[in-house]
């Protein structure tokens, strides 16, 4: 029994040996990593639940989800880059239209507007879509002015009044008021506790790799450890 726990013992000292180390600038940034990623996604997220500055919260989210995907590489953590990236595209792509719904459900108030145009589009899929241009019918005028699938569709026409809620502030989009809302509140969790998740993947990275390096490097001075004859060496 004994021979066989030292045996053990030493193919994972084999296996520790032959893995490679991790990169010294990845240990002097990954705790600043683990909390400016998350950080810089979080804000990358709330531009991108402005339909005017979508697409400049797109590039530093894309360069925030880089860097911890490089920081963990580094780490020589691969298994660890996956879960990375499904939880970073999770928070990158549907952070923006998760703050909508939260803000929209939270403090969202009813304004009915007149379509006053309408065009057509092909989608990412190659399908026929539409989108619809509107104004309010009554009060201040719109923020935002455009709506999207699936709160405009081929049913709809020019000069059809439609029940929106908007945003108050006017940073959010406006969408139909009889949009379905019930898993939002859900859905704003997950992409705080992805958030959350990320910043722990980095620090769990991080501390693996120190253990990793303060296994693998010999104290200075120390003797060199023979042998046991248990051990079948």
């Amino acid at each position: 029994m004994v021979w066989g726990s030292s045996t053990w013992l030493d193919r994972r000292r084999s296996s520790a040996k032959t893995q490679a180390a991790p990169h010294p600038r990845a240990l002097r940034l990954s705790g600043r990593a683990a909390v400016l990623a998350p950080l810089a996604l979080l804000g990358a997220i709330l531009l991108g639940s402005n339909p005017d500055l979508a697409p400049v919260g797109l590039l530093p989210g894309v360069a925030a989800g880089g860097a911890v995907l490089a920081v963990l590489a580094m780490l020589q953590r691969m298994r660890l880059v996956l879960a990375a990236f499904v939880i970073g595209a999770f928070v990158l792509f549907g952070g923006g239209d998760i703050v909508q719904g939260e803000v929209l459900l939270h403090w969202g108030v009813p304004k009915t507007a007149k379509v006053t145009a309408m065009h057509s589009y092909r989608d990412e899929n190659d399908n026929e879509s539409w989108r619809c241009e509107v104004q309010a019918n009554d009060g201040p005028p719109l923020s935002h002015t455009t709506l999207w699938y699936p709160d405009c569709t081929e049913e709809d026409f020019e000069g059809e009044l439609k029940h929106l809620t908007v945003d108050p502030s006017g940073w959010v989009g406006p969408q139909e008021a009889d949009r379905d809302m019930s898993g939002v509140d859900l859905q704003g969790e997950l992409a705080a506790a992805g958030l959350v998740a990320l910043g722990v993947l980095i620090l769990w990275a991080r501390h693996k790799a120190l253990r990793f390096v303060a296994t693998t490097t010999p104290a200075e001075g120390s003797p060199p450890v023979e042998s046991s004859p248990l051990s079948g060496t």
